[in-house]
């Protein structure tokens, strides 16, 4: 029995350390290659990775997104559930069931725009997509430069492909 606690007592810790430090070093290295998105801190957004993309959209929708998310009362599963909807009326996902009470309270329950991505890892086979949401009462002025610097940086990051035609 003593054995067999000395390995757990050792290989326990040792595990966790090279399963946190290969996810660090993974992070560190798409982040060099795809430095994240910073918005402008002067508008207050507010960052939400979308909820059960993968049953709304496919490989065709990966780019850059224009999203809508309003209130979605009929929804069964959720009561603070919010839709978030592409400019093309589209269902992209939901604001996550984790995220929707604290979502709401920023919000007020408004309708608010927001600038996004949706991206696949070819690795994981994973859809996931990233969206910045503006205040319901920023100007639109002020929203539409900085869906303009987002695409740059689209443009910039990943390239002229991740612009739908649309955007362009």
């Amino acid at each position: 029995m003593l054995p067999f606690f000395i390995v757990i007592v050792i290989c326990a810790p040792l595990l966790y350390y090279v399963a946190v430090y290969r996810d660090k070093k993974k992070r560190a290295v798409w982040e060099s290659k795809y430095p994240p998105y910073l918005p402008s801190s002067s508008l207050g957004m507010y960052s939400i990775r979308v909820a059960n993309i993968r049953y709304q959209c496919n490989r065709d929708d990966i780019g850059a997104v224009i999203v809508a998310v309003k209130s979605d009362p009929d929804n069964g599963y959720n009561a603070d559930s919010m839709s978030v909807i592409r400019d093309d009326g589209k269902l992209v996902g939901f604001v996550s069931r984790r995220e929707a009470s604290r979502f709401n309270r920023w919000s007020r329950r408004d309708v608010c725009s927001g600038v996004g991505m949706i991206l696949y890892d070819e690795p994981t086979h994973k859809l996931w997509g990233d969206i910045h949401v503006f205040r319901p009462d920023t100007d639109d002025e002020l929203m539409e430069a900085e869906m303009r610097r987002f695409l740059g940086w689209v443009e910039r990051v990943y390239g002229a492909d991740y612009i739908p035609e649309r955007y362009r």
